[in-house]
């Protein structure tokens, strides 16, 4: 219990800052407008953008977040971003559970949890409300109810399998399931095939209900949505067969130790833990294989072979930590290491005075977390056996950093915007007005200005006299600077994600 309660408050503290250092992309655009909807129409089966029925994804990810509008009808984004981070910090809960069921090592289980908490894409995904994220972390549950005898793990396992598939459908049974299922045989490792049978079975019956209740609700909708989901595998977003070959990058300060996992072979010269070696990384071997046969690739979809990454670079570091106590490390094991804790640590306070540069505010508690970060590294160079706890102080701090981060944008542009996102929501002037747009927009421009937007071709689709235009260039659109229309207000907003758009008050002439 200690080793757990450990590895979810370390999530929590790398996680909780980093609340605006992403900014919002469509995927969290998406599934704050859909959760705002919910608590508005209390449709609780029909996830909306507004007024458009959105079903491309499952609801459980709009169910977790759609709570926190029912408290509060206009809720911080801190408050908005708790249900995912409470969700992530699990994934290195169920990942020490995980190894420790299959290795029985508790130390290297420990290890297992921090890393997976520690990922870059982890931290990524955990603090932008992706669905991605939702369905990984319970289907490595899911994983460990299968392992782990008893039937408490047995009903969790089912329960977790369900919400997997209500928060993704069945992917994560093709990129995760399968290749672990896969390894499970060829290492001969034993299983209940009728525990397997009891939660893939009872989880995917109950996770399905939802598919079944739409189909019959909203029939036209679901099989247009169901064929277009079907065709963009193939037609959308497709990228190169190596393209999740980038993967070191997404283990952020890990990429050292993921690489000597996948070298392994070479650069251990021990007997030592083989077995377990070959075994997780035959899974994520596979796990990346399956993935990248789909022709659709995006970062995010990378996220199911991030758990056995996860558990193999513990496996790593568990045999670099006792090689240097021991003295059996090879000079090209050593070396690694040397270069794992320098890099670590010129990256580390790199990213703390890139902050404390372009933030003034928050410029000295960053220059402080810099300075820590040096102290830090210069004691795991002397004493590299500590490369694990020091490793992971380090991306505390790195994160700590960036608290502010968000708030460091207004300063890097040029031109400083009229008000903050959270103004633009919440003013009572703005409130009731229609908001129409000549643009390409999304989601994301939605929920930036909190309000409904419909596009137009041209002045005559606006039944109003007075309304909202929408501009997401800094240029004034071509009805606003040839004076067809009077201009009463005009808002230079930055995005959350940097960008600028304008928002214009006007009355047709």
């Amino acid at each position: 219990m200690k080793q757990r309660t450990l590895i979810y408050v370390f999530s929590l503290l790398v996680l909780l800052p980093l609340v605006h250092a992403f900014g919002t992309g469509i995927m969290e655009a998406r599934n704050l407008i859909s959760a705002q909807s919910m608590a508005l129409d209390h449709d609780w089966l029909i996830p909306h953008l507004f007024t458009e029925i959105r079903l491309n994804k499952p609801p459980l990810p709009v169910w977790l977040t759609a709570p926190v509008f029912l408290l509060n009808p206009e809720p911080s984004m801190f408050a908005l971003h708790l249900p995912v981070i409470l969700i992530t910090g699990l994934l290195g809960v169920f990942c020490f559970d995980l190894y420790k069921a299959l290795f029985d090592d508790e130390k290297t289980a420990l290890y297992a949890g921090l890393v997976a908490s520690s990922m870059l894409l982890t931290l990524k995904l955990g603090t932008t409300n992706s669905w991605d994220i939702y369905s990984v972390v319970f289907m490595t549950g899911a994983l460990v109810g299968l392992v782990k005898p008893g039937r408490i793990w047995l009903a969790a396992g089912t329960l977790l399998m369900a919400a997997s598939v209500l928060s993704k459908g069945p992917v994560q049974l093709y990129t995760m399931l399968l290749p672990f299922l896969a390894c499970l045989l060829i290492f001969r490792r034993g299983f209940s095939w009728k525990r397997l049978a009891v939660i893939l079975f009872g989880g995917c019956l109950m996770g399905s209900l939802w598919y079944v209740y739409v189909y019959f609700a909203v029939p036209h909708v679901a099989a247009n949505v169901a064929q277009g989901e079907v065709k963009a595998w193939s037609t959308m977003h497709t990228a190169s067969f190596f393209f999740y070959l980038s993967f070191p990058g997404f283990a952020g300060a890990w990429a050292l130790a993921s690489l000597a996992g996948i070298f392994d072979r070479w650069l251990n010269k021990t007997r030592e833990s083989r077995t377990e070696m070959k075994f997780l990384l035959c899974w994520f071997l596979l796990s990346l294989l399956l993935l990248s046969l789909v022709p659709e690739k995006k970062e995010r979809y990378l996220m199911p072979a991030m758990v056995p990454l996860a558990l193999l670079v513990a496996q790593v570091l568990r045999h670099w930590v006792a090689g240097l106590n021991k003295g059996t490390l090879s000079r090209a094991e050593k070396g690694i290491i040397t270069v794992h804790l320098a890099l670590g640590t010129l990256a580390a306070a790199g990213i703390c005075v890139f902050i404390a540069w372009n933030n003034g505010e928050c410029a000295l508690s960053c220059a402080v977390f810099a300075l820590l970060c040096l102290l830090l590294g210069a004691f795991g160079l002397r004493y590299p056996s500590y490369l694990v706890p020091v490793s992971c102080l380090m991306v505390l701090f790195v994160c700590l950093a960036a608290f502010r981060m968000g708030s460091t944008r207004p300063m890097v542009q040029k031109t400083a915007p009229s008000c903050t996102l959270e103004e633009l929501r919440t003013m009572p002037e703005l409130k009731g007005i229609a908001c129409y747009s000549f643009d390409n927009f999304g989601p994301t421009e939605e929920w930036e200005t909190g309000r409904d937007t419909t596009r137009i071709s041209s002045l005559n689709d606006v039944p109003e006299d007075r309304f909202l235009l929408l501009d997401t260039d800094t240029t004034p659109p071509a009805v606003v600077s040839e004076g067809k229309l009077d201009v009463e207000k005009r808002l230079l907003v930055q995005t959350s994600r940097g960008q600028y758009m304008q928002l214009f008050v006007v009355d047709k002439k």
